[in-house]
């Protein structure tokens, strides 16, 4: 492994360091794995094996293949979907605990089914050609989202509340694309995209020297000159796309004040993905609206083929081209559907709909758990209903603006305070648990473990991961604060969720990675919260010590 990973620029030490300071990382070295590689001279289906060969590989399916998981070239995503997708019936699967048998009505391939329309509409979004697609706060794919949800819940029964608050100014992009030359030929880099809140390059196209910078610390930038070049930055997830190590190393700061023309941030997961991330995550980047220069990602394939390209020698240059639009005048709306209970007290069921690209986990998944455990309520008469339930669907999580979750909690504050005994957040369900391998990627059949929280009373702390523990929900070793769009109102009453944040804000967020059984557990697990706290009083579940504040937007 040393030797491989020099190959990309790391030393032993680095390697340890890696390991070390990023183990929290969901997206593990491992020595052992059940996959076959794509072989060495080409991608996609492996060739046919031998079916008789007692020394073949086998897949989870059962197929014959013709190499095991240490030969052939580094399989990635998403280039490699068929040599590492798993169907869901051989994810592993547990039974229900002993008496809570009427959970099973809470079905975890109608969540998947419901998510896959949530993605169709983002798909939309990219099939009607915009370059920058999803369910993007504003546009006409987030009103279709609005108009799904809506749909949904009255047909479900419930009472529906929906209006429209207006936008702050948006960053839009509207094109862009990238490319570099060597040795006289250009090679476009398909995978760029804008890193939010990047400037355009107003003037044109800017093309520069490229340098490679590893992992951007200062150690990497001591000694070079970087002033007026395209800084190429190697970014590891941590946890996940949108969580990288450039924002909290310091890398993208460092390489803005070093005089940098332009920068790309060469995402760590081996593949030819795009990704929208945004350089401010983590805090380290102090920027106003929009960076000091243009940014961009691009996947760890064609990062690596420009540092190839450096390592060759010659004369190698880079050229990035951005039209960016701050865009006035957009719209978004909030949904609300109430389930009425036995009382007027409420549990609020959130969750967020806007998203980049397909957005199957982020988070399409949350939206369709939350549609299934609403369809799970409403299908109970009235009298197993102790308290009232509240679903929002929010519109922008990862738009600004005073909208959705926050114009909530600053206009509802009397209900959250007085009504709402305790909130629950449906975002980034589950994901397929992925292991780095040689290089690449190797997938397995159980969810990868997920952030989880509790906040209330300590009986309410001890639920929410005994629940989750007896219902095979893997989690981290510690709880966190609420995250997320929950993230909005967890000051404001008791509150729980889980998240699962490794392939979110890229093009490896599909179906492909959202299993349907570990999507049901954590629906079932919920319900189980829910109706055990439906036995406790109020005070039970906020305990003495949770005051609800109601922080003004930043």
């Amino acid at each position: 492994m040393h030797r491989r990973f020099a190959q990309h620029g790391f030393s032993r030490g680095a390697i340890i360091s890696i390991v070390t300071v990023l183990s929290g990382v969901s997206l593990f070295f491992c020595s052992g794995a059940t996959f076959a590689r794509a072989p060495q001279n080409g991608g996609g289906a492996a060739a046919p094996a031998d079916q008789d060969d007692p020394h073949n590989f086998i897949d989870l399916s059962g197929n014959n293949i013709p190499q095991g998981p240490g030969e052939g070239r580094a399989l990635g995503l998403p280039r490699d979907r068929d040599r590492l997708y798993i169907p869901d019936e051989n994810y592993i699967q547990m039974p229900l605990p002993a008496g809570d048998e009427k959970y099973a009505k809470i079905d975890g391939m109608a969540i998947k089914k419901t998510e896959g329309e949530i993605v169709a509409i983002s798909e939309k979004s990219r099939d009607d050609g915009n370059q920058y697609w999803g369910r993007i706060s504003g546009t006409p794919y987030d009103h279709m989202t609005s108009d799904f949800m809506e749909a949904r819940y009255k047909k479900l029964g419930l009472e529906t509340k929906r209006w429209s608050n207006d936008l702050p100014p948006q960053w839009f992009p509207q094109s862009w694309d990238a490319s570099f030359s060597a040795d006289g030929k250009t090679i476009p880099l398909k995978s760029a995209a804008p890193v939010g809140d990047s400037v355009g390059t107003t003037n044109g196209p800017v093309e520069a020297e490229p340098v490679w910078v590893g992992l951007g610390f200062a150690a990497d930038f001591k000694g070079r000159d970087v002033k007026g070049k395209a800084v190429f930055v190697y970014t590891w997830p941590t946890d996940g796309g949108i969580f990288t190590s450039s924002s909290w190393t310091g890398a993208y700061q460092r390489a803005l004040d070093s005089g940098a023309a332009m920068v790309f941030l060469v995402q760590g997961f081996p593949g030819d993905q795009e990704s929208m991330m945004f350089a401010n995550h983590g805090g380290s980047v102090k920027m106003g609206p929009l960076s000091a220069v243009p940014a961009m990602t691009i996947s760890h394939d064609e990062g690596f083929a420009v540092r190839e390209a450096i390592e060759h020698g010659g004369d190698v240059k880079v050229r990035m081209r951005l039209d960016v639009k701050i865009v006035p005048g957009l719209h978004t709306d909030t949904v609300l559907a109430t389930l009425p209970g036995q009382s007027d007290e409420t549990i609020l069921v959130m969750a967020h709909h806007d998203a980049y690209f397909q957005g199957a986990t982020d988070n399409a998944s949350g939206m369709a758990m939350s549609l299934e455990l609403a369809r799970y309520y409403a299908s109970l008469p009235k009298s197993q209903r102790p308290r009232t339930m509240v679903f929002e669907d929010s519109p922008t999580h990862h738009s600004p603006g005073f909208v959705g979750s926050v114009w909530i909690r600053m206009n509802m504050q009397d209900w959250l305070a007085n009504k709402v005994v305790l909130i629950a957040n449906c975002e980034h369900v589950a994901e397929t648990q992925i292991y780095y391998f040689n290089g690449g990627l190797l997938t397995s059949d159980t969810a990868s473990a997920r952030r989880w929280s509790a906040e209330g009373s300590d009986a309410l702390k001890k639920l929410v991961p005994a629940t989750l523990r007896q219902y095979g929900v893997a989690v981290h070793m510690t709880s966190s604060t609420l995250g997320g769009d929950g993230g909005q109102l967890r000051t404001t009453a008791p509150s729980f969720g889980v998240i699962d944040n490794i392939l979110n804000h890229t093009t490896m967020d599909t179906l492909d990675w959202t299993p349907a059984y570990p999507m049901g557990m954590v629906a079932r697990a919920y319900a189980k919260i829910f109706d055990t706290t439906n036995k406790m009083t109020r005070e039970e579940i906020r305990g003495p010590n949770f005051h609800p504040t109601f922080p003004a937007p930043r």
